[in-house]
């Protein structure tokens, strides 16, 4: 070994290399990160439309109502179901290498949360495009859930658009079940609208 190749070796520790190839990781990782959050969309979705917290965090405090959508059809033929688990997730150099090719690794990241928020039963649609609105074919939506608390007049308001332009859709108005901490719904049928309803003397 010449003089010069002892000096390459001499100008760093070992632990002065490993810790040079640590942060380049730890960069690489979080580039990657910053990467997926600039340039991709993310719809939230859920299996559970009876829960009380979901109700009360994304409902309008039980004053909104949930879309049932099928899945067969565009993007909801794309979700992925998230994975709750108790302790924080972590990339390796190896996964961000998967990443670049498939994007598997990152996604599979963004579709982790903790077990503390599993009763959520969370799917996501994972998008090309971030910051654009997406939207679904009117034959998608299956059914509306009217929250508890959701006014007659905007349950009459959302019926009559709907019934007018996807007739097929399927709806029901909830309540709060009395001896569980739930939402039960009962399906609207016969609907009459809101002003024939009361001029009938029926609400």
């Amino acid at each position: 070994m010449n003089e010069l190749q002892k000096a390459a070796v001499n100008e760093f520790t070992i632990d002065q290399l490993k810790q040079q190839i640590a942060d380049g990781a730890q960069k690489a990782i979080d580039t990657a990160k910053k990467n997926f959050l600039d340039t991709k969309g993310v719809t939230c979705f859920s299996e559970a439309n009876e829960n009380l917290l979901m109700w009360s965090h994304y409902g309008d405090k039980y004053r909104g109502f949930c879309l049932e959508f099928r899945t067969e059809f565009e993007p909801f033929n794309k979700l992925k179901k998230v994975e709750y688990v108790a302790e924080m997730p972590t990339l390796s150099t190896r996964d961000i290498g998967l990443n670049v090719e498939h994007g598997m690794a990152i996604e599979k990241l963004f579709c982790t949360k903790s077990t503390d928020w599993s009763y959520e039963m969370e799917w996501r649609v994972i998008h090309a495009n971030a910051k654009q609105v997406y939207t679904y074919r009117p034959e998608a939506l299956k059914a509306i859930y009217f929250g508890p608390r959701m006014p007659d007049q905007n349950v009459d308001l959302l019926c009559l658009i709907l019934y007018s332009q996807i007739p097929d859709v399927r709806l029901f108005r909830g309540k709060k079940n009395p001896q569980s901490f739930r939402v039960d719904f009962s399906e609207i049928t016969g609907y009459i609208p809101y002003a024939e309803a009361r001029r009938q003397g029926k609400t």
